[in-house]
């Protein structure tokens, strides 16, 4: 009788040890929280891209809905002058439509639909500014390397009569950079680059850009140099959790991800 208690005890406990590790790991305690660091700015990349189609309302929505600081797109224009949410100049690998944005209409692609998630159609810029705005999340919006430059005042007037206060611009394509730094001496723009160079600090110097480099260029003294002449450093895109607390640990402002929120 004595053994059968004993046993039975001991089974019960191993089942609540269990339960209790179960618990942890659905909970995510594990190992997913990022580190506490009110310095570092987190940016949603594409929206909450990990969860819904990148780019799309639904992706927008979820990322306001969440614990990140700023929501991040990528912005094309079409060629009646729409300025459109997409990260490819061709509509071909979320869409499945071979269109090349900067050669259709709006009208011929408004309604075409995501191939993941048939309720979802390409948004607009005023669309991504509105949930911004809805959420008072900051506006990331990058501005692709082949947007014609002619359409770059178009851009900053429907940022800045959106009303939203908060919003940064970030682009590859320094003459982009150039062009609004004319127009807005104030704005805030971030100036990306896989590699780091000398000649890309004295750009960044020049025109007043924050750096934002990719994570496996980004180090230390790096993050150290750019701090030393005052300016904010940015870094893409970080779904590891373990280089993202490294990061922010190394004082990054700006961290761009898929996926990691802090809890």
């Amino acid at each position: 009788m004595k053994k059968t208690l004993t046993y039975a005890v001991a089974a019960i406990m191993a089942c609540a040890g269990l339960v209790l590790i179960l618990g942890l790991f659905l909970t995510g305690e594990k190992t997913s929280a990022l580190s506490e660091n009110p310095k570092t700015l987190l940016i949603a990349h594409r929206g909450y891209s990990s969860l819904y189609v990148e780019n799309s309302l639904k992706a927008f929505e979820a990322a306001g809905k969440s614990n990140f600081d700023a929501i991040e797109c990528d912005i094309q224009v079409t060629k009646d002058g729409e300025i459109v949410i997409s990260h490819d100049e061709s509509l071909l690998r979320l869409i499945g439509v071979d269109k090349v944005i900067s050669e259709s209409t709006w009208p011929e692609i408004k309604n075409l639909p995501f191939l993941d998630d048939t309720t979802q159609t390409t948004a607009t810029l005023t669309d991504f500014l509105d949930v911004c705005r809805k959420y008072q999340k900051m506006a990331i919006i990058e501005i692709k390397e082949k947007v014609r430059v002619e359409d770059i005042k178009a851009i900053y007037d429907t940022v800045k009569a959106s009303g939203l206060e908060s919003f940064q611009f970030i682009s590859f394509n320094i003459e982009h950079l150039i062009s609004l730094r004319a127009i807005d001496n104030n704005l805030n723009l971030q100036f990306l680059t896989r590699k780091y160079s000398p000649n890309y600090l004295k750009t960044c110097l020049d025109y007043r850009l924050s750096p934002s480099i990719n994570y496996k260029s980004l180090t230390k003294p790096l993050i150290e140099l750019f701090h030393s002449y005052g300016l904010k450093v940015g870094v893409w895109t970080v779904d590891d959790i373990t280089v993202a607390n490294r990061l922010m640990e190394e004082g990054v402002d700006y961290l761009t991800t898929n996926k990691l929120v802090a809890k």
